[in-house]
């Protein structure tokens, strides 16, 4: 039985409720520890992350502020608060988050990748750009990190770069389905639809709650006049 007062206890409790995926007594540990100590470090970062995992954005966002306004030096805590700026869909506080953690660690991958994402939100495509092209050069083997910038180059009308990307996200991993979407959509800004739908055909089979993956066989498959299932 922990004692009221064993602060680190409840902190060491909730590393490892968070571990065994037990989100919310991982929270309530944490939450424990902050009652005794507001500023305790690690208990805000750690129920940050926890209720990211919840998929609490707003909860998550208001702890790792508060962490980030205690720790500016903490890129691990921007970086997160960031992701849960995203989550809540307020993409300017994002992006600030992200140029803040590429200016103090310029070599952190998912500070650019997320930095892309949140300029190409904003149509920043310049910033988004660079940001993409800089996670790439960090993250070459990161299969997510290249549809990504499939998806941006795309949706700025690059299809050449657009169907370089992809296909080298599917080099990485064969299985991702949204790679495949991506180029059956190129195929289709090419004015070759029948040759999109033929490549999404067996992954619809395989995966049909994939919703870019359905939403795009149901344009080329209304633009073919077939059915959309």
């Amino acid at each position: 039985v922990l004692h009221d007062s064993d602060v680190g206890l409840w902190v060491l409790l909730g590393d490892m409720q968070l571990e065994m995926g037990l989100g919310e007594a991982s929270t309530e540990s944490f939450q424990r520890a902050l009652r005794l100590d507001p500023a305790h470090r690690r208990a805000l970062f750690n129920v940050g992350l926890a209720w990211l995992r919840a998929d609490r954005a707003d909860a998550a966002s208001g702890v790792l502020r508060r962490l980030v306004e205690l720790e500016p030096a903490d890129v691990d805590a921007r970086l997160n608060f960031g992701v849960a700026e995203t989550r809540g869909r307020r993409w300017l506080s994002a992006l600030v988050a992200f140029r803040e953690v590429v200016a103090q660690a310029p070599h952190n991958g998912a500070g650019w990748i997320n930095r892309g994402t949140a300029a190409a939100i904003l149509a920043k495509n310049t910033e988004a750009d660079e940001a993409y092209r800089r996670a790439l050069e960090l993250g070459p083997l990161h299969a997510g990190w290249w549809n990504r910038a499939g998806w941006h180059a795309l949706s700025t009308g690059r299809l050449d770069l657009a169907s370089r990307r992809f296909e080298r996200a599917l080099a990485i991993s064969p299985t991702m389905v949204e790679p495949t979407a991506g180029l059956a959509t190129v195929c289709d800004r090419r004015g070759r639809p029948a040759d999109g739908l033929r490549m999404l055909a067996p992954l619809l089979a395989q995966a049909p709650d994939q919703p870019r993956l359905a939403a795009t066989f149901a344009v080329l498959a209304r633009r073919l006049g077939q059915p959309e299932a």
